[in-house]
Parts: structure tokens; sequence; C-alpha cells
């Protein structure tokens, strides 16, 4: 069976088995490329994200084509979890110029989702963007002093953990 079969018919609950096609296709060369292809096909988005979310948590990086390609997709995420995903690997990435303003938009828009997470991980990310592009910093620091307010305990929990990562954000927040 393929990688895109094995990704497309997973349940999105099975563990073992996500786990199982991670660790035998994580070592070929195109892993990463194929992952972020089916990102743009809906079946195998979900653990797609999955997969690359779990490659960049075991210290992977990608690289600026990669990178590139990944940004250039998030206005394919479909399902709430494949940008949870996205959001996730986000840290760990480095945002080129010609896709901030399409980054800052994804995560403005991940602020106002219904889904807790989404929303907890996007005002995460623009603390990580605004550090990548410091000139957002005011509008990023009223948005979340409006989320520290307004939110469920949960997000604000997910922004304070954030911010306690960067000297910036310590200090606006203590």
């Amino acid at each position: 069976m393929s990688l895109e079969r094995e990704i497309s018919t997973w349940n999105a609950k099975d563990m073992d088995t996500i786990l199982s096609i991670y660790s035998r296709y994580k070592d070929q060369n195109n892993f990463i490329d194929n992952l972020i292809g089916f990102l743009k096909m809906k079946p195998p988005q979900r653990g797609a994200s999955w997969l690359l979310k779990k490659y960049v948590s075991d210290g992977g990086r990608l690289s600026e084509q990669q990178t590139n390609l990944l940004l250039s997709r998030m206005s394919e995420f479909d399902h709430w979890e494949t940008k949870l995903h996205f959001l996730q690997c986000l840290p760990t990435l480095i945002i080129p110029t010609k896709f901030k303003e399409t980054v800052y938009r994804f995560l403005m828009e991940g602020t106002q989702s219904e889904i807790n997470f989404v929303r907890a991980w996007s005002y995460g990310g623009l603390i990580e963007f605004s550090e990548q592009y410091t000139e957002y910093r005011d509008s990023v620091l009223n948005v979340l002093k409006t989320a520290l307010q307004n939110e469920s305990a949960s997000v604000k929990a997910r922004v304070r953990q954030a911010s306690k990562k960067y000297e910036y954000w310590r200090e606006s927040f203590s």
C-alpha cells in the first residue's frame, strides 16, 4: 500500500496506525515533499499534517523550498485538525517575507475559530510570528490583551505559555 493510501484510510483516531506509518516512511527521501503535496488533497490531509507535525516534533526541519510550499498550501487546509497541526509546526518555521501577510491573515482568522485549540494555537502563532516580524508586535499585543480578557481559561493558558518563551512577551504580560 502507498503512503497516500495508508494516510487516506487512517481513521484519525488510531495512534498505533499513524505511528506505524510514520516509522515505516519517515526515512524515505521524499517523505516530507509527499506530505506537503498531500495537504492539498482532502482524504490524506489530516494524516499528512499529523505526520508533518510528528516530524518537526522529533527535531526534523523543513528546507526553505519545503517551507515555501507548505506556506503556499495554507488556504487549502480544510479540517480544523490540519490547521492545528500546522500551527503546532509554526515555531519551527522561518517565514519568508513574501508570506508574512498570508501567515498573519491565517493566524488572525484562526483567532476567530469555533475550535478552542485552533484559537489558542493561533494566538501562540501570533507571538511566534511577531518575533520574526517585530513590526507586528503592537497589533499582536492588542489582540493578545483582548484574548486574555475575553477567552476561555484554556486559551488564556496557551497565550501565557507561548508568551513565556520570549523576553518581550514576558515583560508585556508581567
